[in-house]
């Protein structure tokens, strides 16, 4: 059947394609659409020229934005084929073509200009976004007139050549700094999940995490907390993770599935079955979506709201509800809470905890034992099913006034369960074995008197055993002295009868990160073992993995911050000084002054968390001002010489923190001038344009509100000449040249896009984002602006160093004619060439809306995130990489363990060892198989093969040595 193309846009038109999709030309005269809100009629062509010479075209005036022209047409081939028109419009301006693709319900953008009074070819190629559409719309978005011909689908091979340049894109070394929610691991893969900044998959070849989520779209940006992921156990390529957030991407939740490794994924989108909220309360439980071990084609999943777990049979392309399981769910609440979309759920609306497959339980090639815990402590809240889920019963003898936040399987088929008594902020819980086979439940809890994250097995001992705590704040002692209060930690070698508590004994180390030391590790929920090596404990923390390499020491194991390439802040604000430092600020951990882009960089001192602003005197960069969410700090001699300033009279109250005393500011911004030889501080208090304009001319001994500025988010001090302060704010801007003491306004629509951009170098040169207004420039001190007509949208703009001097690059995160994303100009606005593409989205530029050019490093920017921390991107032809080091552990002590009498540390399978360790002459090498031995320094000092015994070290210095065996298990030697 026909299907119905659109040609929309302003106008929305529509024309017909045959098989050889010819040119449309209306030289006959004829045009048979409908139309609405629109008068259309064939005329004569408005202007012939070198691009358009044909006597006719399509006029087509429209009194409404959605005012439409159709007809029905051959469905478009996007895989093959582009779509190609003819524009001409008097003023120039936004075309922007649509494509909806029926099989997804979707529709793809692709936006670009048409110049002003000329004929201008345009083409558009979906074929990165959808392989077919059965409509094509056209949209000018304006009451307006525009003519077009010669509408045509092409093949892909008469696109013109796209101009390229090759990026490379990174993140800045800081070391975790958010909530890790979940580690899974399974064979040789291990994945972590974060509650904002996506997930990671383990490299082993360098000891360090991959980004596997960074092709996430800004509009489906609440992806980036995932709530549960897996790992099919019987192909490890095939991962699956459930993800959504309340509060992002309209609440959406979707199973997002690769089949080659975590390196592509396929995003499904199952909001109507059930809700998920990867940043809520109890995102530690889990894991919330399972593999069918017997068949990977099998998934189940659970969610918080709706129903509450769904099923997959053909390896997660569609899912449907379970409807055989029980009505667990209490009550409804709206979902999200500003809506009028009822939800069933949980009373604490954490849903469904866990799903987990017992594998030794099969039936005609399916698991046919499957366990859910449930988050409700009413009644009974963990169920099973003994026919593949074909019908559920509660699980009698385990405790119903404690919620099953962690559930997995032993060795020995048993089903071990982590209890709370609340999903978060918990006081109270257990521990229990649960064999489904006699059906007794056995409490084997290490403590009555604390709520428990987590117990993890070893995958080859059941009776190997690691238990966390959640929610305690017990000191732990770092190695450098530091103490933080944290979670507690316990070992049994003997299946629970016994435990050993590692409150005491066990020392933390930053493992480079040099800012972690003093802070504990916390909000354990979730604890694993390495599958190959059950020596190896990684734990999730509020602010990252910490991980121990031999955790049967009987001695104080070490756990060290195993976070090398896994970043989760939420960067607010930043700048780089020309022939200076760049700098950061933070949520939570303040900021970083970053030296190297590839090295973990210090933190601000003092460190006074969650901080909003940082700018310096663009005259003497050693003088700066950072504006913490507590208080406020200035310093006129470097970092070294930060002193606190006084708060002004605006206070702010955490809405979601009854509780909590008022703050000094919400994520605020400064800027600096000197004023009569004396500097003069700026500060906006909230970022949310709720405070106003402050100025201190006494290193904020006391402040001067300025009148008239409500709704200032963002200042900047011109970088050439000190008395002209500019200040963007809620849909308007503020410009001051007697150096802030008064201002002038005018009006600026932009969305609430209130930080603009200067330029060192350029006196009198403002930026200013406008949203979907595009992006508006002044070249005379903000006194007017201009839009720039190649950018159809901006959210965030910046600029950083030229190719040469004198030159700068313009950098935005918004649309210049090829879809949201990355942009850069090297023409001062006149041309724009897309920088990312599909695969580096990073959910755009979240909390902190800055993008920020380096004004040292040319082609190099930054752009903030949601909670990945913060993304570079730089040319592929000056990159570099991150050079990332195993941790290597040489704690003196002996491993402590029901089978195993080896005493060397670190990774290590057990099926060879060394002794004595450390050792003064040599050691011999217990075990089979080819040996090389390596010095601290990766210099290979010895190399044999082992065939049962072989005496090593007696010519070696003092000094460590890591021993290899077959190129996989190692062990650290000490002489």
């Amino acid at each position: 059947m026909n299907k119905k193309t659109l040609l929309l846009g302003g106008l929305l038109s529509c024309f017909s394609f045959l098989e050889a999709a010819p040119a449309f030309d209306f030289e006959d005269g004829a045009y048979p659409g409908d139309s609405w809100d629109c008068v259309s009629e064939i005329v004569e062509n408005p202007s012939k020229d070198d691009v358009n010479g044909s006597g006719n075209c399509l006029k087509a005036t429209f009194s409404e934005t959605w005012g439409a022209v159709a007809s029905f047409s051959h469905p478009a081939d996007y895989s093959k084929q582009a779509l190609a028109i003819l524009v001409y419009t008097e003023d120039g301006g936004k075309i922007t073509a649509r494509a909806y693709n029926q099989a997804e319900d979707k529709n793809y953008e692709i936006s670009q200009m048409s110049k002003a009074g000329k004929w201008t070819r345009l083409t558009f190629d979906f074929s990165d976004m959808t392989p077919s559409s059965n409509s094509i719309i056209i949209l000018s978005g304006a009451k307006n007139t525009i003519y077009l011909d010669d509408i045509e689908l092409i093949s892909l091979a008469e696109l013109p050549e796209k101009e390229t340049l090759a990026y490379t894109y990174g993140s800045l070394a800081i070391g975790g700094g958010g909530f890790v929610a979940g580690i899974v691991a399974s064979g040789d893969a291990k994945y972590a999940r974060t509650d904002v900044g996506g997930a990671y998959k383990w490299n082993a070849a360098n000891c360090s995490w991959m980004p596997v989520t960074n092709f996430i779209s800004e509009d489906e940006v609440g992806l980036y907390s995932v709530e549960g992921l897996a790992i099919d156990p019987s192909n490890t390529d095939n991962v699956y993770m459930i993800s959504g957030c309340q509060y992002f991407s309209n609440a959406m939740t979707a199973v997002m599935f690769s089949k080659d490794g975590g390196k592509t994924f396929t995003t499904v989108d199952v909001s109507s079955l059930l809700r998920v909220h990867g940043n809520g309360n109890g995102r530690n439980c889990g894991e919330r979506i399972a593999v069918d071990p017997n068949n990977g084609d099998v998934i189940f999943a659970g969610g918080r709201a709706g129903s509450p777990i769904i099923k997959s049979v053909d390896g997660g392309k569609t899912w449907n509800a379970v409807s055989t399981f029980p009505n667990v769910y209490e009550t409804s609440v709206n979902w999200p809470s500003w809506t009028n979309n009822s939800l069933a759920t949980t009373s604490d609306q954490n849903g469904v905890t866990a799903v987990v497959f017992d594998g030794s339980q099969k039936d005609g090639g399916v698991t046919s034992r499957i366990f859910v815990g449930v988050s409700r402590t009413s009644g009974s809240n963990v169920y099973v099913s003994e026919d593949g889920g074909s019908s559920w019963a509660a699980v009698s003898g385990l405790p119903s006034n404690l919620i099953p936040c962690r559930m997995k399987m032993d060795p020995d088929n048993n089903l071990l369960i982590a209890y709370s008594n609340a999903c978060v902020g918990g006081a109270s819980g257990a521990i229990y074995r649960y064999n489904p086979n006699s059906k007794v439940a056995e409490d084997i809890s290490p403590s009555k008197q604390y709520a428990f994250g987590d117990v993890a097995v070893s995958p080859k001992d059941a009776k190997k055993l690691f238990a966390s705590t959640n929610n305690t704040w017990i000191p732990q002692a770092w190695d450098d002295g530091k103490s933080a209060n944290g979670d507690i930690y316990w070992t049994s070698v003997d299946g629970g009868k016994t435990w050993r508590s590692l409150q005491n004994n066990m020392t933390l180390t930053n493992n480079g990160v040099t800012w972690i030391p003093g802070y504990a590790i916390h909000w354990s929920g979730c604890v694993i073992f390495d599958p190959k090596d059950d020596n190896k404990v990684s734990i999730t923390s509020g602010n990252g993995i910490f991980t121990c390499n031999n955790v049967w020491c009987d001695g104080k194991p070490t756990f060290y911050f195993d976070v090398n390439g896994l970043e989760e802040t939420v960067a607010l604000d930043m700048v780089s000084v020309p022939g200076g430092d760049l700098m950061s600020v933070i949520g939570d951990y303040t900021g970083f002054i970053h030296k190297n882009i590839h090295e973990f960089a210090p933190i601000h001192n003092p460190a006074p968390g969650t901080t909003g602003g940082i700018n310096y005197y663009s005259k003497n960069p050693d003088v700066m001002m950072r504006v913490a969410n507590t208080g406020f700090y200035c310093t006129t001699t470097g970092h070294d010489g930060w002193k606190s300033m006084s708060k002004t009279p605006y206070s702010y109250q955490n809405p979601y923190c009854a509780e909590c005393a008022p703050l000094a500011s919400n994520e605020g911004k400064c800027a600096i001038t000197k004023k009569d030889g004396s500097y003069r501080f700026f500060l906006i208090p909230d970022r949310d344009g709720n405070s106003g304009l402050y100025y201190s001319d006494n290193n904020g001994e006391s402040w001067t509100k300025v009148n008239g500025t409500d709704g200032a988010t963002h200042v900047q001090v011109d970088p050439e000449n000190d008395a002209y302060v500019y200040v963007g704010g809620k849909n308007k801007f503020w410009r001051s040249s007697d150096y802030g003491s008064t201002y002038t306004s005018q009006s600026l629509v932009n969305g609430d896009l209130g930080r603009i951009a200067i330029v060192p170098g350029h006196e009198g040169l403002v930026f200013a984002p406008r949203g979907t207004n595009g992006l508006a420039v002044s070249k005379n001190h903000g006194e007017t602006f201009e839009n720039l007509p190649a950018v159809s949208s901006c959210t965030a703009v910046g600029c950083g160093k030229g190719a040469n001097d004198g030159e700068f690059v313009i950098y935005i995160w918004g649309d210049a004619g090829n879809g949201t994303g990355i942009y850069r100009s090297a023409d001062n606005g006149a041309s724009w060439l897309r920088i990312n593409d599909k695969y580096n989205q990073f959910g755009g530029t979240g909390n902190g809306k800055f993008i920020v050019g380096d004004w040292n490093v040319y082609g190099r920017f930054y752009m903030s995130t949601v909670g990945l921390g913060i993304v570079y991107g730089e040319l592929a032809e000056n990159a570099s990489s991150s050079s990332w080091s195993c941790f290597i552990d040489d704690t003196e002590c002996k491993l402590e363990s029901s089978d195993v009498d080896d005493v060397a540390n670190g990774a290590a399978d057990f099926s060879s060892f060394a002794f004595p360790n450390p050792f003064d002459e040599s050691f011999v090498l217990h075990g089979e198989g080819d040996f090389v031995v390596a010095d601290a320094l990766g210099q290979i000092v010895e190399a044999g093969t082992a065939d049962g015994e072989v005496t090593l070290g007696a010519n070696w210095a003092s000094g460590l040595y890591v021993v290899f065996v077959d190129g996989q298990t190692f062990k650290v030697a000490k002489k």
